[in-house]
């Protein structure tokens, strides 16, 4: 059975580090590990050809990488910014020479401005039917 430390960059060597082996291991920096894209990363591992439960240890390696690759990208568009708020065009500044994910981000945010309209339009068709029966009453 693999562990959590190894492998990935973990300090403390074998099962986990100081903490026992079990329960949820601490990163580098001492803090607990939440498991932020565990069941996510499950069905995007299901869905590119691994069986429907991953192992623990394979989905918290590959929740490793994701979250060290997130941080290296929002390193980098921070840069990009200087100083205030980190914003999508930096985001895409710190991609520019990955030109899928560039592409990627745009589709992502074509739908997130569709998802948001058909929100408002629910909205609003909700608020005119209780008007409507708060008339009839």
């Amino acid at each position: 059975m693999a562990s959590k430390g190894g492998g990935a960059g973990g300090a403390g060597g074998g099962g986990g580090g100081g903490g026992g082996g079990g329960g949820g291991g601490a990163t580098r920096e001492g803090r607990v590990k939440k498991k932020l894209f565990a069941r996510e990363l499950r069905l995007i591992m299901y869905g590119h050809g691994d069986v429907p439960n991953p192992a623990e240890d394979t989905v918290d390696v590959m929740e490793d990488i994701l979250i060290m690759y997130i941080r290296q990208l929002c390193g980098k568009a921070m840069t990009a910014a200087g100083t205030g708020r980190l914003k999508v065009s930096h985001i895409l500044h710190a991609l520019r020479k990955e030109p899928a994910k560039v592409v990627r981000v745009h589709q992502l945010l074509a739908a997130d401005q569709e998802l948001a309209a058909a929100k408002k339009i629910m909205d609003l068709e909700e608020v005119e039917a209780k008007a409507s029966q708060a008339a009839l009453a």
